[in-house]
């Protein structure tokens, strides 16, 4: 069966994505988008929490004179407002940093603030927070030494109380609107996938990025195992964090036998295999063949995963239906005896112990029960469940494990 094909905006957007974007495919797919392409494509890059890498990849591609959307005013001026909000972003972590190292602490930076001063450019790479991982004993004197930075919990108390037990971070807030997350783990207690702290600890790094302070940050095959993480807990929707795997994937020093057996001692395998077969399929990425085939995947799940139409998952948005999907489909990318026991805990009731600080109530006995746990939605899920093998078994559906576009 033929796969839908993206539309030309989609086209372009993947395009400007790659690390290295073809100019003569980026005009191709420009002139099959019509009038409307350049504010189409502003759209799509919000959407997908890319902008400023597509921006500055369409201001580069039309300086070198290929025929791209948009007038060079309309470029630079909605680059240098993401330059101006990346400079904040920058003084800020900068200044939160400098703090906590006058207080005697230097934490591990994860994910987009570390991605921005290494990998991407940070006019490239948005940043929705500051995300540093600490020794559990510091987690207290950390979150002071940001009380006086100014910095204030949006949660009350109680609350924070029970991220100790239930959660792997605290957060904090700053009033011009910047937020810190103080992590001790970096998955929930009660998660079946568990990465190693102590283990992202022991192999970090320093950089030091041009005009800024060294930092801490992960080693790249933890980054990269990071990033599968949080596209497994997203369930692979849109195109951000696909594009972090592209980059840390073309790393020249990776060493893929440590990305494998983390991945797989963390029970990350499956979603190691559907992330980076979907960032290979929509952006080129290179990576070892039995990653890239899935193989090592069940036959069953091979052929579920292709049901759910990965491609489709990130490029569109969330329909009717998307707790469930999303639900299903990480039981699907998960380890046979982890998705065993997630679909049990779900049926019988045993959902999010935090569900009640999400729904802003003052205890979890005032929350109602919550809408993805409980007979009802395994119901659901059993529904969907017997829809996507309905396909598989009938070939409805292209196979994602050999898809090319």
């Amino acid at each position: 069966m033929t796969p839908p094909s993206p539309t030309p905006e989609e086209r372009l957007l993947l395009e400007l994505c790659r690390r290295q974007p073809r100019g003569d495919v980026a005009a191709e797919a420009s002139a099959a988008s019509g009038v409307d392409a350049f504010p189409a494509l502003s759209a799509l890059a919000m959407r997908h929490g890319v902008h400023g890498l597509v921006l500055s990849r369409l201001r580069e591609l039309r300086n070198r004179g290929v025929s791209l959307p948009g007038t060079d005013a309309e470029i630079d001026e909605t680059l240098a407002i993401l330059r101006r909000q990346a400079a904040f972003w920058d003084m800020e972590q900068d200044r939160v940093l400098a703090g906590l190292a006058r207080a005697g602490f230097h934490p591990l930076v994860l994910k987009g603030g570390a991605l921005r001063r290494g990998t991407f450019s940070p006019v490239e790479r948005v940043m929705g927070d500051l995300d540093i991982l600490v020794e559990r004993s510091e987690v207290d004197p950390v979150l002071d030494a940001l009380t006086g930075l100014g910095y204030r919990s949006e949660y009350p108390e109680h609350a924070r109380a029970e991220f100790r037990q239930h959660h792997q971070h605290d957060r904090v807030a700053h009033p011009r609107g910047f937020l810190v997350e103080v992590h001790w783990q970096l998955t929930r207690p009660q998660d079946a996938i568990r990465l190693d702290p102590a283990g992202f600890q022991a192999r970090a790094v320093t950089l030091e990025p041009p005009g800024a302070p060294p930092l801490r940050v992960p080693a790249t095959e933890d980054t990269l195992i990071h990033t599968v993480s949080q596209i497994e807990q997203e369930s692979v929707r849109g195109l951000r964090r696909l594009v972090d795997l592209d980059r840390l994937a073309a790393e020249p020093e990776l060493d893929w036998a440590l990305v494998t057996r983390e991945a797989r001692e963390a029970g990350l395998h499956g979603f190691l295999c559907v992330s980076l077969r979907l960032a290979h399929v929509l952006l080129g990425t290179e990576a070892p063949a039995p990653l890239l085939d899935g193989r090592a995947l069940p036959p069953r799940a091979r052929g579920l995963i292709s049901a759910f139409g990965p491609v489709g998952r990130v490029l569109d948005e969330p329909g009717r239906g998307a707790v469930v999907d999303r639900h299903l489909f990480r039981l699907w990318g998960a380890r046979t005896d982890h998705r065993k026991r997630a679909f049990r805990e779900r049926i019988t009731g045993r959902g999010d112990s935090l569900h009640w600080v999400w729904a802003g109530e003052e205890g979890p006995e005032d929350a109602a029960p919550e809408p993805s746990s409980g007979l009802g939605f395994g119901l659901k899920l059993l529904v969907l469940q017997t829809i996507l093998d309905w396909k598989r078994i009938t070939r409805r559906v292209p196979d994602f494990w050999t898809l090319e576009y």
